[in-house]
């Protein structure tokens, strides 16, 4: 069994390598690619000059300057004898690490109403209606490959920035059913791409619809009449009406589903990982063109972002990116709850955990990148970092002004500054 997987691996090595080399990317579409990170990484900087370097505290800055030059010296001394443009702005390279610097633009709140939402937005609409194109494009009789390479950009996209629409409660009935049916429109195309670690997530997002909205109702009734109404009708509803009109797509990615379900993908990698590459390695990193020797080849990557993290840029690149981008939204959570908090402030919060979670291996595709899905994590990140902001602001003039009996760590919405 051990042969049979390494020789798929190569197999799968030599075709991606072959797809690789044969479509190669546009001069419009390199263009393109560095307008997006010039602009990127300038507003990066124009944010941290504005607000970012008043609101921003020292520990935040101390970890962006190990970050930034660790991972530029690692890059410097790997490519001292030259270097391609795919390793300079892929997930290894240095330019992603500068990319994180776009966190400072979601210190504002202003901004977020402004800029970011509308954008949010459109981004939501425009991946909802590719999600359902694509979806029809497939075959009765697909594979998971097939799947894979269709939905696989779109299903990314919308897992992290449809969470900044639909875990927003509506205020009517047909907004509740629009974040119903988008929820379950990405839940069935993660079904149908046969990947557990997408449907997981979808759980997790569903729970925390759920909660996002029943949090809002402050009427006993009020809450029992939701929960029948969501569990008992809205649901059920949206399921099969799901079914109706993709029930083919639906039964084949059931079956595919059902022999995959109790497959083990990263417990013989993640041993061979460990047992390969020195711990030296681990501590201080093996750079953008580092290594390890699995299934007959040698592998740059590795399952679980922590981990690849450490085997990229080690302790360092670990410690400085899970304090700047997860670490804000857990002490948001830690001081007083989701209960603390507003309803976007919530979605928030609630995206950036998840995205700590799956990071630790239980899903796919999360590596920090030059993409759109990594963009909207840092400015949520940066929205936690600005709430915390004022959670201080708000404590310094509490014990200032000796409000401290009026506070009540549970009202909804933080209106200090």
């Amino acid at each position: 069994m051990l042969m049979d997987s390494k020789m798929l691996a190569d197999f799968a090595f030599v075709k991606v390598k072959n797809v690789y080399e044969l479509i190669a990317p546009s001069p419009g579409y390199k263009i393109i690619k560095s307008l997006e990170i010039f602009f990127i990484i300038t507003a990066g900087f124009l944010s941290y000059w504005t607000e970012g370097k008043y609101y921003a505290n020292r520990n935040i800055k101390i970890m962006f300057v190990i970050l930034l030059f660790w991972m530029t010296g690692h890059a410097i001394t790997t490519f001292m004898g030259g270097f391609t443009n795919a390793e300079l702005i892929g997930s290894k390279g240095p330019i992603v690490w500068w990319s994180m610097l776009l966190l400072f633009a979601g210190f504002s709140n202003r901004r977020w109403q402004r800029i970011i939402y509308p954008i949010v937005r459109f981004i939501v609409i425009v991946g909802a209606i590719e999600m359902v194109l694509r979806i029809f494009n497939l075959t009765v009789l697909f594979d998971r490959v097939d799947a894979q390479r269709t939905l696989r950009f779109s299903i990314r996209l919308m897992l992290w920035s449809a969470p900044l629409i639909f875990l927003v409660p509506s205020k009517n009935g047909i907004g509740k059913l629009l974040s119903v049916m988008l929820l379950s429109l990405i839940s069935l195309a993660a079904l149908m791409t046969v990947t557990r670690s997408w449907l997981i997530i979808c759980l997790i997002y569903t729970s925390a619809w759920i909660y996002s909205n029943f949090r809002k109702l402050r009427q006993p009734e009020q809450k029992i009449s939701f929960v029948v109404l969501t569990v008992a009708v809205l649901l059920p509803a949206t399921i099969i009406l799901m079914y109706i009109i993709f029930e083919s797509q639906i039964q084949n990615s059931a079956e595919l589903l059902t022999s995959r379900i109790n497959a083990d993908t990263r417990t013989l990698q993640l041993k061979q990982f460990f047992t390969n590459v020195p711990l030296a390695d681990l501590m201080v990193g093996t750079g953008p063109r580092g290594t390890w020797h699995w299934a007959n080849r040698d592998y740059g990557y590795v399952d679980g972002v922590y981990f690849f993290l450490l085997f990229v840029g080690g302790i360092p690149l670990l410690a400085s990116y899970f304090y700047i981008v997860i670490y804000p939204a857990i002490r948001c959570f830690l001081f007083g709850g989701f209960s603390l908090y507003g309803s976007k402030d919530f979605a928030c919060i609630f995206m950036v955990i998840v995205w700590g979670i799956v990071m630790t291996g239980i899903g796919t595709y999360t590596t920090p990148e030059l993409r759109i899905n990594h963009y909207l994590v840092l400015l949520c990140a940066g929205k936690c970092w600005g709430n915390l902001y004022h959670i201080k602001v708000g404590q310094a003039r509490n014990r200032k002004f000796n409000l401290y009996p009026q506070f009540n760590p549970n009202r909804q919405k933080v209106n200090y500054v």
